[in-house]
């Protein structure tokens, strides 16, 4: 793979786009096997930019389609979290909080996403209890609670913020 990406530039536009997405699989693949570093290592050089053109990309027999940017940031933001939680170092900490931040703004706005957007916002909530930011989890729980009122997640977000609270006073 990486033999055949420097050499992109001598790809026609079609043989790129399928490299592209042969790249997001393996990093797709590798984040779901639990190999996180490995996961951030081809995620970092695929970039966000060769995510937004895959997005671009055509549904069809040949092409393959990707759901949003906001896809590549939100997987980048798992492996860090994850790896953050395995070395406990903070640089993969910030790390995952740039990409969940980055994640959300990019998120597209429709129903589908509508119901995906709870979960990663305890995510992110979680993230921010790591990170020490106490007010800002319990906002975000908040905001969960008053939004999606019916959410799933409902008792556990309340549980959260039982947690949070308890911890702050």
């Amino acid at each position: 793979i990486e033999a055949l990406a420097e050499n992109n530039n001598k790809l026609p536009s079609f043989e790129l786009m399928n490299l592209q997405y042969l790249q997001w699989r393996m990093a797709f693949c590798l984040y779901k096997a639990g190999l996180y570093l490995d996961a951030i290592t081809i995620l970092e050089k695929f970039g966000i930019d060769q995510g937004r053109l895959l997005s671009k990309c055509k549904k069809g027999l040949d092409r393959h389609f990707m759901e949003h940017t906001s896809t590549v940031y939100l997987i980048n933001a798992r492996c860090y979290y994850e790896q953050y939680k395995l070395t406990k170092l903070h640089l993969y900490l910030e790390q995952a909080y740039n990409n969940y931040q980055s994640a959300i703004s990019n998120f597209r706005i429709d129903m589908a996403m509508y119901l995906l957007l709870p979960p990663i916002l305890i995510e992110f909530g979680r993230l921010l209890e790591h990170y020490g930011a106490f007010p800002a989890s319990i906002e975000i729980y908040n905001n969960i609670m008053r939004v999606f009122s019916t959410t799933r997640q409902y008792f556990y977000i309340m549980y959260r913020t039982c947690l949070v609270g308890v911890h702050i006073s």
